[in-house]
C-alpha cells in the first residue's frame, strides 16, 4: 500500500502531469480503486472525528519552522488566517476539506493512518 501511495506521489509530482485537473482527476481515480479504511464512518461519528483533531493556523504551522505545503484534497495551499486541521501524522487540512473527507473515510488522506 505504502509503494503505490509513493508511486502515485511521485507521478503527481512529475512535471508533465503537474496541473491541477489532472491532479484532482487521478486522485479521485486513485482513491475509489484504494482500499477502504475498516473502519470507515457516517456523520454522526465525522463530527467527534473532526472534534479530536488539532486544529490550528497558518501563522502558527509557519511559527513552528514546519514545510507548509498545501491541502492534498482540494490541492489549493494553505492561506493566512485560515484553520487548519492536523492529524496525529502531522498532514494539515482545510477544515472543510478534511470534514467532507471523513463523512466516508475514518483515516489520513496521504497515509491513511487512522484516527
Amino acid at each position: 500500500m505504502r509503494n503505490l501511495a509513493a508511486a502515485i506521489v511521485a507521478f503527481l509530482a512529475s512535471s508533465i502531469f503537474n496541473t491541477v485537473p489532472t491532479c484532482r482527476l487521478i486522485i479521485d481515480r486513485t482513491t475509489r480503486i484504494l482500499p477502504s479504511s475498516p473502519r470507515s464512518t457516517g456523520s454522526k461519528a465525522r463530527t467527534r472525528a473532526v472534534d479530536r483533531l488539532r486544529r490550528t493556523t497558518h501563522e502558527r504551522v509557519v511559527a513552528e519552522n514546519e514545510e507548509l505545503g498545501g491541502c492534498s484534497i482540494c490541492l489549493e495551499e494553505f492561506s493566512a488566517r485560515i484553520e487548519l486541521l492536523r492529524f496525529g501524522c502531522k498532514h494539515l487540512y482545510h477544515q472543510n476539506c478534511i470534514a467532507k473527507w471523513l463523512e466516508n473515510q475514518n483515516s489520513c488522506p496521504l497515509c491513511r493512518r487512522p484516527l
